[in-house]
C-alpha cells in the first residue's frame, strides 16, 4: 500500500488521502469511508457496491524446522488442529476446507495459536509454530529464502478475491473513480498478487 498510495498522490494531488488499518470488516454503510479494500471470499452483501480486483492466491507453510520437529505433512490427516494457526479477525481460530480430485477435508485451526494479523501469522510459522494458510503475497519471500516451505502443494482451498467495496453510490465521485482506477491498475498491472 505505501508505494501505491504514493504514485497515487503524485498524480492527483488535490485528493486527501487518509488510510486507516485494521483487519476487521467495515461497516461501508456507516459512512465512516468511501472505500474499502478487501481480501476475502465472494461478497454475499447485496446493499454495497464490491469490485473484484484480482483471485489471492493462498498455501499452506510451514518452516523446515516445524517439519523436522513434527514430520512431513503428506495429507490434511496429518494436519493436527493444535498445530495449525489460524488467521481470524478476532483472533478466534478459523475452520480451513481442502479439496482435491473431488474429496474435502475441513480442519479446525487455531486451537493453539490465533491471530487478526497475516504478517505476524507468518513470522510465527516462519519460528516453527505451526502451519499456517497464507496469501502468497504475504509468504512469497520467505518461500523465496528457505524460512518457509509450501505445504500440500496438491490440496486447493476456496478462493479468495482483492476487492474494493463501497456504499451504494448511485455514481462513484470523481475521487473514489480515480482511486479505483488507479488501484486496479497498480494492482493488476504495476505490482501483480
Amino acid at each position: 500500500l505505501p508505494d501505491m498510495i504514493s504514485g497515487f498522490r503524485s498524480e492527483h494531488r488535490a485528493i486527501s488521502v487518509s488510510l486507516q488499518l485494521t483487519d476487521q470488516f467495515i461497516d461501508i454503510l456507516s459512512g465512516a469511508c468511501d472505500v474499502a479494500i478487501r481480501i476475502s471470499e465472494a461478497p454475499r452483501d447485496k446493499s454495497t457496491i464490491w469490485r473484484k480486483i484480482c483471485p489471492v492466491t493462498r498455501m499452506l507453510v510451514a518452516s523446515p524446522g516445524f517439519l523436522a520437529a513434527h514430520g512431513n505433512i503428506d495429507s490434511p490427516d496429518d494436519l493436527r488442529p493444535p498445530l495449525c494457526l489460524a488467521y481470524d479477525a478476532e483472533a478466534l481460530g478459523e475452520n480451513w476446507e481442502l479439496s482435491r480430485n473431488g474429496q474435502t477435508r475441513r480442519i479446525r485451526a487455531g486451537q493453539a495459536l490465533a491471530t487478526n494479523n497475516g504478517e505476524v501469522m507468518a513470522r510465527l510459522a516462519e519460528n516453527g509454530q505451526g502451519v499456517a494458510l497464507l496469501p502468497l503475497f504475504i509468504v512469497e519471500d520467505a518461500l523465496k529464502a528457505g524460512r518457509l516451505v509450501q505445504v500440500l502443494r496438491d490440496w486447493q482451498m476456496p478462493q479468495l478475491w482483492l476487492t474494493l467495496y463501497y456504499p451504494p453510490y448511485e455514481r462513484l465521485s470523481a475521487r473514489i473513480a480515480a482511486f479505483s482506477n488507479f488501484f486496479e491498475d497498480y494492482v493488476t498491472r504495476v505490482r501483480p498478487i
